[in-house]
């Protein structure tokens, strides 16, 4: 059962950060909408195809600094709701009560606030939920079999992961 939430969480992290990447470039003039692929070119710096703890954690502390509308270090649910509402493709979209109920996950001591270390722990989370195969890099292969059980789970249809079981 945790690995089912913990999951569904990294996979409704990894969907915020997609559609954040995307509503980055929404402004940028006569530039295509950043595609999926886009997010994980940002995300991996040195491009080598794949994505490393480290690298996560550069792109989140920037997505961490662009939400934190304020610098002070901490992200309200205004700061929340209003950079999720800034445009972006309609595949992306999701409704402000779902956006409030991922802020309340995220905001782990329920203090109303989102801290660096609440967000980096989530990063950790995130970043362990992709690496399917604990070697220590992501790959897109990794973050579409994430995305699939996320749907697969939002549908009531997940199949199994291998070594999960209904007591975990």
């Amino acid at each position: 059962m945790k690995r089912t939430v913990f999951a569904a969480t990294a996979a409704a992290v990894l969907a915020l950060a997609l559609s954040g990447a995307q509503a980055a470039d929404a402004d940028a003039p006569a530039k295509a909408k950043p595609s999926r692929a886009d997010f994980f070119e940002r995300v991996d710096l040195n491009h080598d195809g794949t994505i490393s703890k480290e690298e996560l954690v550069v792109y989140r502390h920037r997505r961490f600094t662009e939400i934190d509308s304020n610098g002070d270090g901490k992200i309200t649910r205004e700061e929340f709701m209003a950079y999720s509402a800034r445009p972006k493709p309609a595949s992306a979209s999701s409704s402000d009560a779902r956006k409030a109920k991922f802020f309340d996950r995220l905001d782990a001591n329920k203090d109303g606030a989102i801290s660096g270390e609440e967000w980096d722990q989530v990063a950790e989370k995130q970043f362990a939920a992709l690496d399917a195969d604990h070697d220590g890099k992501v790959t897109k292969e990794e973050i579409a079999q994430a995305r699939e059980r996320f749907h697969h789970r939002k549908s009531g249809s997940a199949p199994a992961k291998p070594g999960d079981s209904q007591s975990n």
